[in-house]
């Protein structure tokens, strides 16, 4: 018997407003150029990195409720490293929040995998845990990451 969840899904145009928000929101007059909360948070040293890459994990969390493979977790999961990692690095780390928007990479990952229909085979409690594992993991990897970045930016 499957366990219904206490949070309601999310809907699409929910997520889909997240992840413009996060990665497209405001336009930089004169250029063309659209940024988001995640390259205006990143300015700012430590958490700057680390809030946007925690709330980009609802678009992962919101994938592994809806049984989406783990294989599409997991590029999900992937893309919002390359982007916090990437982030840390000071100026660089901004430039590339701009051009990689990891959270619309990810809405898209999640609507072609709704729309393809293909779900995990199992929904067992043991697949559920590797999910939360993997996302436990990456979330303490984002807060490592973070402090790692404010220790950085104090010594340069």
């Amino acid at each position: 018997m499957r366990r219904k969840s206490v949070l309601p899904e999310l809907s699409d145009r929910l997520l889909e407003r997240l992840a413009h928000l996060l990665d497209a929101a405001f336009a930089v007059p004169g250029t063309g150029i659209r940024i988001g909360l995640d390259a205006l948070l990143g300015l700012i040293p430590g958490l700057g990195d680390l809030v946007p890459g925690l709330l980009s994990l609802t678009l992962v969390f919101e994938g592994a409720r809806r049984g989406v493979p783990s294989s599409v977790l997991l590029r999900m999961i992937a893309n919002i490293l390359i982007d916090t990692i990437v982030g840390v690095v000071p100026l660089l780390g901004d430039l590339f929040d701009i051009s990689w928007r990891s959270n619309i990479r990810n809405i898209e990952l999640l609507k072609k995998a709704s729309r393809d229909g293909v779900k995990n085979s199992s929904a067992g409690a043991i697949r559920q845990i590797v999910h939360l594992a993997i996302l436990l993991i990456v979330g303490a990897v984002l807060i490592l990451i973070s402090g790692l970045s404010l220790l950085l930016f104090q010594i340069l």
